[in-house]
């Protein structure tokens, strides 16, 4: 298991289809993740981590 901080752009989470994607790849909103303004901690394996980061980079300038 490892720990990653990931960065997002504000209100990226607020899209429908971001959330619906980081939930298919394994991140559980229903958990506490650290949230941290524009950042959050990701708990897992490293292929979950590199999940919602590729998740994350597509959206990226979305919002």
């Amino acid at each position: 298991m490892i720990e990653a901080r990931l960065t997002f752009t504000a209100g990226v989470l607020f899209r429908r289809q971001v959330r619906r994607e980081l939930i298919r790849v394994g991140l559980d909103f229903g958990e506490d993740k650290g949230w941290l303004d524009s950042q959050f901690v990701v708990r897992g394996d490293y292929a979950q981590v590199k999940a919602v980061q590729a998740v994350l980079q597509k959206w990226a300038g979305e919002d």
